[in-house]
């Protein structure tokens, strides 16, 4: 039921920013996690942007953190369309910065899940657990069909938003008459 109302809720927003907040709002009532988070990312810059997060008790929140897509702990997984799941996040030691903060922070595990667009990767769903070995394949599954589900209502927004641009845009260059 809350899946079903996850896509309703998707499908319904209107922009890039409400469906982030849906999403991250309400995954963490299908999976447990103690903090949930969508990043895009932009393969020119080198750069990821969270847009929405939610953690604990706190209510989802809108963001704008950059982020170096050098700190995600396997791109090249989530490039395959794969999720990148690790279990005991202590296990990858001092070698990555990014682990050690989120360590740090009080995250155990966590499950990175791509967002593919016409076969493009162009962010991630991330979950974090202050447990190890918090996610099992059901969590998995569900990620992954809400991530889809994501790809499609992202595209769907930006689209609408190139064209209000488009239209806005072609209203300013037309001539004015004065009657």
């Amino acid at each position: 039921e809350i899946l079903r109302q996850l896509d309703y809720a998707i499908l319904a927003a209107h922009s890039v920013n409400e469906i982030a907040l849906e999403v991250v709002q309400r995954i963490r009532e299908l999976v447990p996690c103690w903090r949930a988070s969508i990043s895009t990312f932009d393969f020119q810059t080198g750069q990821a942007t969270m847009i929405a997060y939610s953690e604990r008790d706190e209510p989802a929140q809108i963001a704008s953190v950059h982020i170096p897509l050098k700190n995600f702990l396997d791109l090249p997984t989530l490039q395959s369309g794969q999720p990148v799941y690790t279990d005991y996040l202590s296990s990858l030691g001092e070698e990555k910065p990014a682990a050690r903060m989120l360590l740090k922070e009080g995250t155990r595990s966590i499950l990175g899940l791509p967002i593919i667009i016409q076969d493009e990767l162009v962010g991630s769903l991330n979950l974090e657990a202050n447990q190890p070995a918090a996610f099992i394949a059901e969590h998995i599954e569900i990620g992954q069909e809400v991530t889809g589900l994501l790809g499609i209502a992202l595209q769907q927004a930006r689209l609408a938003a190139q064209t209000a641009e488009a239209l806005e845009r072609e209203v300013e260059q037309r001539p004015h008459f004065r009657v």
